[in-house]
């Protein structure tokens, strides 16, 4: 399980602002490929959002150009749908998950500016936000997001990991259904952690081991096996 730092935004008069750096290869990406979405900032039902690179400030359900519409916002969060999916846009940083789709089994994922790779997908038919962590075994998850989802996880099987600063308790799951951009696999093992220390999803090799993983510098290409 990896220790996954958050980076805050500043703020100022109320407004929270993300720096908003661009990946050049974002500009790689079909017109088919979802558009990259990053918070600029945050107000009461409005939000100043980079949709694809363009800048739009949205009301509180206003949809974009785009398709992207702003369910909620507030100074701390914004809730957009896209998709048909509902994603939660925290002052912590972006969630954006850029991918590509490929050929029918293949993904192709983008680095955000510090080089990590997060990308939509879903839970048991939730949206989730995913963080590609190569290091951990399963995917990885906090007991809040797993009730939002609808995870019964205490009646997993209680286990002990070590992580790189203590040892943690974690539940071990099965998930029913996980998707990523247009792939879905069934019955994924998964960790619950029983609190809320770690807040975003580890995309781990529990999925990532039914995939050939290519990567290049600056993508990594996700090949079904």
């Amino acid at each position: 399980m990896s220790v996954q730092r958050l980076v805050r935004g500043r703020r100022t008069g109320g407004i929270v602002l993300l720096l908003a750096l661009c990946c050049p290869a974002l500009s790689a990406l079909s017109a088919e490929s979802p558009p990259d979405v990053q918070v600029m900032a945050l107000f009461k039902d409005r939000a100043m959002l980079s949709i694809g690179g363009r800048q739009r400030m949205l009301k509180t359900g206003e949809t974009s150009p785009e398709g992207i519409t702003l369910l909620s916002s507030d100074s701390e969060q914004a809730r957009i749908e896209v998709d048909g999916q509902s994603y939660t846009l925290h002052v912590s940083g972006r969630i954006t998950g850029t991918f590509s789709k490929r050929a029918a089994g293949q993904l192709r994922l983008y680095p955000d500016p510090n080089g990590h790779y997060h990308t939509k997908g879903g839970i048991n038919g939730v949206g989730v936000s995913f963080l590609v962590d190569t290091g951990a075994t399963y995917i990885s998850l906090n007991a809040v997001e797993a009730e939002r989802i609808g995870i019964d996880y205490r009646r997993g099987k209680r286990e002990y990991v070590q992580t790189a600063a203590n040892v943690v308790e974690v539940y071990v799951v099965l998930l029913d259904r996980v998707r990523v951009g247009s792939i879905e696999k069934r019955n994924i093992r998964a960790t619950v952690v029983p609190d809320s220390s770690m807040r975003i999803i580890l995309l781990g090799n529990s999925f990532l081991n039914l995939f050939n993983i290519h990567r290049e510098s600056d993508y990594l290409e996700l090949i079904e096996k």
